[in-house]
């Protein structure tokens, strides 16, 4: 297998100029400058491949199952007129060879993202792939790319930034790593008071999500946990105006997501006050803005 001069030119330049990038614009990139070429030699098309399908395949899928029982599933999946389906990408394009490439890639690649995605395909891959057992090392070392990537912002959005920390913190605890576990939950703690906005549900949720009911988690974070949710719950029902009528934090929505995690947590406590509290809580957010709002969006 043989990466063409010109697919390790556009690898070089993401390496070399580390900023904030989501992996698909990679396999994007390569394969705009894929158009531009001419016929590829056999080893060239599949260190290609290789390549492409590295940063092409959906790690982020939410909990929707790969078809291949894998973490990564492909970007896309479509039926054809035979019955079938066609998956881009798809792993009866790639072999042994193809998981060695990726394994040699995640020890020498300078950029902890890129890192961090070649060492969980060859994790999570290779006995997709070649029928072997994959090597822990490189969950290993999947672990310590994300928490790289994390800290030093090479996500685009802070989303992806969760993301990874959450299958770090799986990968760590799919392979009984409890230092590693420890570190991935110490940083969500950090990224966190980094990164949580009130108007961005996504990035204050994350912690209960992540870390609630976890036995790698100590009493004291777990109060922190909750502590955070109900400081967040606060601002989302904060029915103050501002002088100018403004309601700057107020969000039933996110109430409703906050209220039910912390209604979760109250009744395993068996706290039936603090229960009715947050639900009646998030319902009179709810009332208040259908009084301010037009009769239809009201209703609605």
């Amino acid at each position: 297998m043989k990466v063409p001069t010109w697919a390790r030119d556009i690898l070089s330049g993401f390496e070399n100029h580390i900023e904030p990038c989501q992996e698909v614009e990679i396999g994007e990139a390569l394969a705009s400058a894929r158009k531009l070429q001419g016929d590829q030699c056999d080893d060239e098309w599949k260190g290609f491949i290789a390549e492409w399908a590295a940063f092409l395949f959906d790690g982020m899928h939410g909990n929707r199952e790969s078809i291949w029982g894998t973490h990564f599933s492909p970007m896309m999946s479509v039926k054809q007129d035979d019955g079938g389906e066609h998956h881009t990408p798809d792993i009866k394009d790639l072999d042994v060879e193809t998981v060695s490439h990726w394994e040699t890639r995640a020890k020498d690649s300078r950029n902890p993202m890129m890192r961090a995605r070649y060492a969980d395909l060859a994790w999570d891959l290779k006995k997709a792939i070649t029928g072997e057992r994959p090597n822990v090392e490189f969950a290993r070392i999947a672990v310590d790319s994300y928490l790289e990537a994390a800290d030093k912002k090479l996500y685009p959005m802070e989303m992806f930034g969760i993301d990874w920390l959450k299958r770090a913190l799986q990968l760590a605890l799919s392979i009984n790593d409890t230092d590693r576990a420890k570190l991935v939950v110490d940083f969500m703690f950090r990224f966190y008071d980094r990164e949580a906005k009130t108007n961005l549900a996504g990035t204050w949720l994350f912690l209960f999500d992540s870390l609630y009911g976890l036995q790698c988690i100590t009493a004291e974070q777990e109060a922190r946990v909750i502590g955070s949710l109900e400081t967040m719950f606060a601002r989302v029902t904060n029915k103050t105006p501002t002088d100018s009528g403004v309601y700057e934090t107020l969000d039933p929505w996110a109430a409703e997501a906050a209220a039910e995690r912390l209604a979760k947590y109250y009744r395993g406590k068996g706290d039936a006050t603090n229960v009715e509290r947050v639900i009646r809580g998030y319902g009179s957010a709810f009332e208040h803005m259908a009084r301010e709002a037009s009769p239809m969006l009201a209703t609605a």
